[in-house]
């Protein structure tokens, strides 16, 4: 009978053992608590890197063209020349009619070799990181300019070229419109996915024909009115709402 008391009583001793102890208020907090106490970041003082300096041009004169290293530009020249190897001359720059530079980034344009294709009507520039078009703003016969997928915000550059007959500079940070005023030849504008809100600059190119405005925070469409020449014009992802100002029911209008 002693034994039967004793091995009822074992089970309720054990559970006695594993019940926690209650903590001493006047225990020193235990290290693992200790370690989940945050400790506030210090504030880094070291100033944000320069931003990377761009590219120092020395432009050298001679009867010769000198591409400095940019394949891209000599192989797109070579290709409109018919003249795969050998020395090209800048008289021969002064025959290139067109460049293609869509086949690989373009970071900057060449400012010593760029203004000597005197004869250029069109140029196509491709993605990259390019911000300035000055170079590009002597290009006194250019018709045609497409600058896609670039970090190009200033078109002032380009206020001179009076002659432009297509301008399409989508997909790039360009927010004011007043640069492209004197651009009164214009017949194809596009705009596409730009940072512009205002197109009261636009109301003097009474020669554009088609006009894209798609993807901007373009609302107000009033400017418009004076376009009677357009036939073409996209306002997709715009926030245009009234539509009454423009100019002619018969163009194709993509809301």
């Amino acid at each position: 009978m002693k034994g039967l008391r004793l091995a009822l009583l074992a089970p309720l001793f054990m559970l006695a053992c594993d019940d926690p102890k209650k903590p001493d208020p006047g225990a020193t907090p235990s290290a693992s608590v200790a370690a989940t106490t945050t400790v506030p970041a210090a504030v880094s003082t070291t100033p944000p890197p320069p931003p990377p300096k761009k590219k120092e041009w020395k432009c050298t004169e001679g009867p010769n063209a000198d591409f400095m290293g940019d394949a891209a530009l000599e192989t797109d020249v070579r290709l409109k020349l018919s003249k795969p190897k050998g020395t090209i001359t800048v008289a021969e720059l002064g025959k290139v009619a067109s460049l293609n530079l869509t086949r690989a980034p373009v970071d900057e344009l060449n400012p010593c070799i760029l203004p000597k294709f005197t004869g250029l009507h069109d140029l196509l520039i491709g993605r990259g990181e390019l911000e300035d078009l000055t170079p590009a703003g002597n290009l006194s016969s250019l018709l045609t300019l497409v600058v896609h997928d670039d970090h190009v915000a200033d078109l002032k550059p380009i206020s001179k070229l009076v002659h432009l007959d297509r301008l399409d500079v989508a997909h790039t940070l360009v927010k004011d419109l007043e640069p492209l005023r004197p651009l009164t030849e214009l017949t194809e504008l596009s705009l596409d996915s730009t940072q512009i809100s205002d197109v009261t600059a636009l109301a003097g190119l009474t020669k554009l024909q088609k006009l894209i405005l798609a993807n901007t925070t373009v609302k107000d469409l009033s400017p418009l009115k004076t376009l009677r020449n357009l036939t073409v014009l996209d306002i997709s992802g715009t926030l245009a709402t009234d539509y009454s100002m423009i100019p002619s029911p018969h163009m194709k209008v993509k809301m």
